[in-house]
């Protein structure tokens, strides 16, 4: 799985413990703060460059200008473009090198209308001409990729070195401030969620059942006392099904104390319905009908095959319902 800062802040989300939300505010303004840092000091990089190649006055200051927001916005978003720009280069690679193929096809068996065996050249050339354009398209395809992993990384390397010492010695004070502030969030010596140099969070829960099945189900370390079951890192993101059937069991045996008048309704745990067979919320939040991913209802005691559902994707995929 590659993860992604903006994944790690959604993975963060679903730990249950005191101060999950102040803990959610702390990484997403350490992931702004390194990305600011890493673009302030490549734009001034590149403006220096600019300089020393005879860029001088307002041209020089708009050049700047222009550069600091462009490349603070680079760092922060660098996993979102890449993506963005490698499904459209996938969308179109094929297309375009088809009809090069297909533009080299016409040019040669036009040229091979001239030769005196006109049919016979005509086929020869085209069919080269077919094949050589598709793999030069497939070539462009491959090289743009190429041009669209390495551009971006060239242009923040220099901000990402010049930032690294201040960048590290601000990792290290935040997490000094990160273990004196959030004691809960740790397991023996292992500190659960801490600060690193790349603006990510690095996450070491353990096997600790800490996660929760939807950040809305987050009690500050208290669902467990509320009936709402925590899981651990592997069951959340592994183990749907697993998930969508706990939590359907919780919410059905809160229903039936509410029934039962055993709890009162305004002290009872909020619960949430999901489908077993996905581990996606119910549509409504009730049993029965279709979940957030269009998956209808089954109920694990009438003995459905209900394998092979959706996941919980953290890592920027197309899932939906709790998809990262």
């Amino acid at each position: 799985m590659g993860w992604t800062t903006d994944s790690l802040i959604k993975l963060v989300e679903h730990i249950d413990l005191p101060g999950h939300d102040r803990m959610v505010r702390t990484l997403r303004r350490w992931a702004w703060l390194c990305a600011g840092l890493g673009g302030l000091f490549a734009a001034l990089f590149w403006t220096g460059i600019a300089a020393a190649g005879g860029l001088r006055g307002q041209w020089l200051i708009a050049t700047g200008m222009g550069l600091l927001p462009a490349l603070i916005l680079l760092s922060r978003y660098r996993d979102v473009f890449d993506r963005v720009a490698l499904n459209a280069l996938n969308r179109v690679g094929v297309t375009v090198a088809t009809l090069l193929a297909a533009l080299c096809l016409i040019v040669g068996a036009l040229l091979g209308t001239r030769e005196a065996d006109a049919v016979m050249y005509a086929l020869i050339y085209g069919a080269a001409g077919g094949v050589g354009g598709y793999v030069a398209g497939m070539f462009i395809n491959m090289f743009a990729e190429l041009a669209v992993r390495l551009v971006p990384s060239l242009c923040l390397l220099p901000g990402w070195l010049l930032s690294l010492p201040l960048v590290w010695l601000l990792c290290v004070l935040n997490n000094f401030l990160i273990r004196r502030r959030f004691p809960e969030w740790r397991r023996g010596k292992v500190q659960v969620v801490k600060l690193s140099t790349q603006g990510a969070a690095i996450v070491s829960p353990g096997h600790a059942p800490l996660f929760v099945a939807s950040p809305a189900l987050r009690r500050d370390g208290k669902a467990d006392a509320q009936g709402i079951p925590r899981f651990n890192q592997t069951e959340l993101l592994s183990n749907p099904t697993h998930v969508g059937a706990v939590m359907t069991a919780a919410a059905a045996a809160a229903a039936a104390s509410y029934a039962a008048g055993d709890i009162e309704f305004d002290h009872a745990p909020a619960m949430q319905w999901f489908n077993p067979a996905t581990g996606l919320p119910m549509l409504g939040d009730m049993p029965g009908g279709i979940d957030v991913g269009g998956t209808l209802w089954c109920d694990p005691g009438i003995g459905t095959d209900f394998s092979g559902g959706a996941t919980y994707d953290f890592s920027g995929g197309g899932h939906a319902g709790d998809s990262f």
